[in-house]
Parts: structure tokens; C-alpha cells; sequence
């Protein structure tokens, strides 16, 4: 086959919004998971297929502090976040 140009396991798009690396991105009709950093409006490498553990933006990782994950209440009071559920 001479038109092959590349496997489309990653492709390369403007990012919708700001995106770190390993998170989750929707941009028109394709999900992917984010291979490196990128701002808003600069290109971001998107794997789209493969197997990812992706959190929810107020879950926990692995490996982050404790303090990552304290929210607060109304009256400002911190309190923990309660863990993940999947």
C-alpha cells in the first residue's frame, strides 16, 4: 500500500482546553488521552486507543498528598473529600 502515512493511534490537535498529561480530552468527535501538557489552543498529542486509568478532576491519585484532595464546606470549613467511587 503506497498512501500509508502513519498509524492513527495518536493524533495531533489543537487542545480544547487546558490538558495535563494522562488526562481525558474530547475535541469534536474523538476522544483521547493526553500524551504531554498543553494550554489552551496549543497542540496535544492524543492517544485513542489503549487502556488508561483516568480519575475524575476531584478524585484522589496515587501517589499525591492528602492535601490535594481537601474540599470545603459553605461556612469554609475544610473537610476531606470523600474517596472515588467507580
Amino acid at each position: 500500500m503506497r498512501n500509508f502515512i502513519q498509524a492513527g493511534n495518536t493524533v495531533v490537535v489543537p487542545a480544547p482546553y487546558a490538558l495535563t498529561s494522562g488526562q481525558g480530552a474530547k475535541v469534536g468527535q474523538l476522544f483521547g488521552v493526553a500524551t504531554n501538557d498543553a494550554a489552551l489552543s496549543a497542540d496535544v498529542a492524543l492517544d485513542l486507543t489503549g487502556v488508561f486509568e483516568l480519575y475524575p478532576r476531584t478524585a484522589r491519585r496515587p501517589g499525591r498528598s492528602a492535601r490535594s484532595s481537601i474540599g470545603t464546606t459553605r461556612t469554609g470549613a475544610a473537610r476531606p473529600l470523600p474517596p472515588p467511587t467507580f
